[in-house]
């Protein structure tokens, strides 16, 4: 605090327009202020500040920042860029999206012949949708890196429209966040203006959502915990799905020989997931409550799985409680300590959860 700045700021052609004393204030956050004429050049402006602890001595720069100033052009043209001719309530199938740009003059007039270019970028998605906010979801097999593309450039036709080849079919069996970015520009010049619209998009008929019934990174031995699962479809209404199969699945950490880069051996802990129970479920068009199995301490996941054996969305939890988690010992083991809760007050409980490589 009480630093001595100096900002200046010059105009396009060198000149300088401003020149603005201040101290820095405790919060060392400051604003400086510079209002253009209406006979102010457009261009590049250069704003840089400077230290200045002694007058006598030279100034130290500090740093700088450049911004534009121009002359306000409003838009001519107004363009909609959709995916599906019908509203997109959940996701989209492959096979129904198709990019489709519209452009119009602000008088509503079709803007016919205009180039159009667009971009499409293709990233994970974690479905979450409005509908059911409660419920997690899980999409299929997502896609392994962000992918982005460059579409064919056209021009709209004689309704001011165009369409966008995006060859979606490239990534069939995935599941992705498709973004799609549109510009239309103006018969003269390089102006243009942009629409931009995003949808889900996966083969997949129907998602299923699971829903705790609270936290389950502390579970206490024997209660009565579940989950609420719930099936749909596209358009996110609730169906009734047969045929499915929950796990019931431990996860453990085991202690393996491996060969290091070196050649030397050491051991290493891997984690290891062994399905202790399988069983055929029917989740029903109001939503399935299954109870997690909670007679026994550790780490635990159920999974569930359709017909062809494709995971449609797991639970994770953890059980606290006295128990022997491991008839082996381990050579690299965890000590894991785990909290009821993320937060307490004065005069609560702490109930701690503690799982020791030795006794």
């Amino acid at each position: 605090a009480g630093l001595p700045l100096e900002v200046e700021i010059t105009d396009s052609r060198g000149t300088l327009v401003n020149r603005t004393s201040l101290k820095l204030s405790a919060t060392a956050l400051e604003e400086v202020i510079y209002t253009s004429q209406p006979a102010s050049p457009t261009g590049t402006y250069q704003a840089v500040a400077y230290v200045t602890m002694n007058p006598q001595s030279p100034r130290i720069m500090l740093g700088s920042a450049s911004f534009r100033v121009q002359e306000f052009e409003p838009d001519r043209m107004k363009v909609q860029l959709e995916l599906s001719d019908k509203p997109i309530a959940g996701w989209m199938k492959t096979d129904e999206v198709k990019a489709r740009i519209m452009a119009a003059h602000l008088f509503g007039e079709p803007a016919s012949n205009r180039r159009v270019e667009a971009e499409m970028t293709l990233t994970p998605a974690l479905p979450r949708f409005a509908r059911h906010t409660d419920y997690r979801f899980q999409i299929g097999q997502a896609l392994n890196e962000p992918f982005q593309q460059t579409l064919a450039g056209a021009v709209t036709d004689e309704t001011g429209a165009a369409v966008f080849n995006l060859d979606l079919k490239r990534f069939v069996g995935r599941a992705y966040l498709l973004n799609v970015l549109g510009r239309a520009f103006e018969a003269e010049g390089g102006r243009s203006v942009a629409a931009q619209t995003s949808a889900i998009v996966s083969d997949a008929p129907f998602l299923v959502g699971v829903k705790a019934d609270g936290d389950l990174t502390f579970v206490r031995r024997d209660s009565v915990r579940g989950a609420q699962w719930l099936a749909v479809d596209p358009q996110l209404t609730p169906i009734a799905v047969g045929g499915l199969t929950l796990e019931w699945v431990q996860r453990r950490y085991v202690s393996v020989l491996t060969r290091q880069t070196n050649g030397t051996y050491r051991y290493v802990s891997q984690l290891r997931e062994v399905v202790r129970d399988s069983r055929t479920v029917r989740v029903t068009a109001t939503g399935t409550r299954f109870p997690l199995p909670t007679a026994e301490p550790g780490d635990f996941v159920l999974v569930l799985r359709d017909s062809a054996g494709a995971e449609l969305n797991k639970l994770f939890y953890s059980v606290a409680g006295q128990a022997n988690l491991s008839r082996s010992l381990e050579r690299n083991t965890r000590l894991q300590v785990q909290l009821d809760k993320p937060a307490y007050g004065g005069g609560d409980t702490i109930a701690v959860s503690i799982r020791a490589p030795y006794v």
